[in-house]
């Protein structure tokens, strides 16, 4: 449909396309947004999910330097944090020691019965 050298296109559902002279606006739902040929050059040049990325890496660089920083100018909490890493390691060597040699004493036991 053609009114006063302007083109309208009925699309399927709610949409209305109006084309003037290189610049298309859509219609539909109560927005109206104005797409030229630079948009959608850009568009195309940045990724969807590229700001997503820049944005989880800086935050993840950022929130590094906050902790690490705060280690190195608080004595307190930097001796408190080895402290607690000390205990940790501690803990995870018995648990894996005592582990293997229940393993170890399981696997006996069972070669005993067995042969």
């Amino acid at each position: 449909m053609v009114r006063n050298g302007v083109k309208f296109m009925q699309q399927p559902s709610y949409n209305l396309t109006v084309v003037t002279k290189g610049q298309e606006r859509y219609y539909g739902r109560g927005n109206a947004t104005n797409q030229r040929n630079g948009d959608h050059k850009r568009s195309a040049r940045i990724p969807d999910g590229m700001f997503f990325h820049l944005g989880l890496g800086s935050g993840f660089v950022v929130g590094i330097w906050v902790v690490l920083c705060t280690m190195l100018f608080k004595k307190i909490w930097r001796i408190a944090y080895f402290r607690l890493f000390d205990r940790v390691y501690d803990k995870l060597c018995v648990f894996i020691i005592v582990g293997w040699a229940r393993l170890e004493h399981r696997t006996q036991m069972l070669i005993g019965k067995l042969g």
